[in-house]
């Protein structure tokens, strides 16, 4: 086969291998295309390889944004408020508002912020019941007054603003601008 030297069988005088076994009409494959000189069979293995890198960087991307979704912000439960008048020291009467959030499992536990608009005070509900329910502190206010209300949960996701018309009813309403 081969000249007997230093090399068994040097490179120069290798037989060229077959592809397809061992029938006719198969095409020889060359040194150079066996990809160890550099011709073109190995250009694209030069190619190949950054393109195999960036695949997996690309995968890596889209499971790290896959995983840090954003927040969706859920709007408080359904509330009602119930009219409380109350007479004060000297007499005079005025109407103060309790609000009592309904079921709502997102809330569970949550710090609940409800504001009149309207007259610019508010309360706070520093926990909520394990189902989400709540019942606020009493509120001065006059029916038609803007109540805004959300909820901050244990870690510290934030619900969206709603705003609720300051009427007795079962839901309140939301309010019109």
């Amino acid at each position: 086969m081969g000249t007997r030297g230093a090399f068994p069988n040097p490179p120069a005088t290798r037989t060229p291998e077959r592809r397809g076994g061992e029938g006719g009409g198969s095409v020889p494959k060359s040194p150079e295309g066996m990809g160890s000189g550099g011709g073109p069979a190995s250009a694209p293995r030069v190619f190949m390889a950054p393109l195999r890198r960036m695949r997996w960087a690309l995968v890596a991307a889209v499971c790290l944004l896959a995983c840090n979704a954003p927040f969706i912000p859920v709007p408080p439960p359904d509330n009602t408020f119930m009219s409380e008048l109350i007479t004060d020291g000297s007499g005079n009467s005025r109407t103060f508002w309790v609000t009592q959030g309904k079921p709502d499992s997102r809330a569970s536990l949550a710090t609940f912020y409800i504001v009149n608009n309207t007259r610019g005070t508010g309360v706070i509900v520093e926990r909520a019941n394990a189902d989400g329910t709540y019942t606020a502190p009493p509120f001065e206010g006059a029916s038609g007054d803007h109540i805004f209300i959300h909820y901050v949960t244990l870690n510290n996701s934030e619900s969206e603003t709603v705003c609720r018309q300051l009427v007795e009813g079962d839901p309140a309403p939301v309010c019109s601008q």
